[in-house]
């Protein structure tokens, strides 16, 4: 009777080795992953202020694109930036420009970058037609079109150029006013990398647009 308990016990612990052996390996597999993730994430500190309409203002404090908050308000976004102490990334975008678009569906999707931008005031300002989700109320078609004219003519006036894409930082000074910290000279974005490093550093950006 004693070596059948003992043999019965003997594949008790077969069974169970054979049993949690798996498990214990898709642990150690969940933990490994856990742990890359953690070390690869961005600074969980950083993380978008909420900004405030601006009175009188016909645009929305904030639109969400793809997990982002943009305002195509430069005037809250800089009263915004000044009170929670950021900068802002301003982007000049064409509503019919195939470039903008491809960097909105792929570059600014990419988990880094957006990790980057969450730490600035963003600003997307329209060129040609500002669309109808940015503002508190739909305006007519001849308005949309004239706040695009006149995103235009604030680029050739303070950046000197009619490019676009744009993307330029800027650092909020008194009354409402700004100085370039920097500027991207890629239209289209092909370099993700060196987005990324502008975004970081700002500073160490060249200006070739300018």
């Amino acid at each position: 009777a004693r070596c059948m308990a003992s043999l019965y016990s003997d594949r008790v612990n077969a069974y169970g080795r054979q049993w949690y052996r798996p498990w214990l390996w898709l642990l150690v597999v969940f933990i490994v992953s856990s742990g890359f993730q953690w070390l690869t994430r961005g600074n969980p500190q950083e993380s978008q202020v909420m900004c405030e309409r601006q009175p009188g203002s016909s645009y929305k404090a904030a639109v969400e694109m793809d997990g982002l908050l943009w305002t195509a308000d430069i005037n809250a976004a800089l009263a915004c930036a000044s009170k929670f102490d950021r900068r802002v990334f301003l982007a000049f975008h064409a509503v019919t420009d195939t470039n903008a678009r491809v960097n909105e569906l792929t570059v600014f999707r990419d988990q880094q970058v957006k990790s980057a931008l969450r730490g600035y005031v963003l600003v997307v300002l329209y060129i040609d037609v500002v669309p109808d989700r940015f503002y508190q109320q739909k305006p007519d078609q001849p308005d949309k079109r004239k706040h695009g004219e006149a995103n235009l003519k604030f680029e050739e006036q303070r950046f000197q150029t009619a490019q676009e894409p744009l993307y330029v930082v800027l650092q909020p000074i008194a009354k409402g006013d700004f100085e370039i910290v920097s500027g991207y000279d890629e239209a289209r974005i092909n370099d993700l990398t060196g987005f990324l490093r502008f975004l970081q550093d700002p500073v160490s950006a060249k200006l070739a647009w300018r």
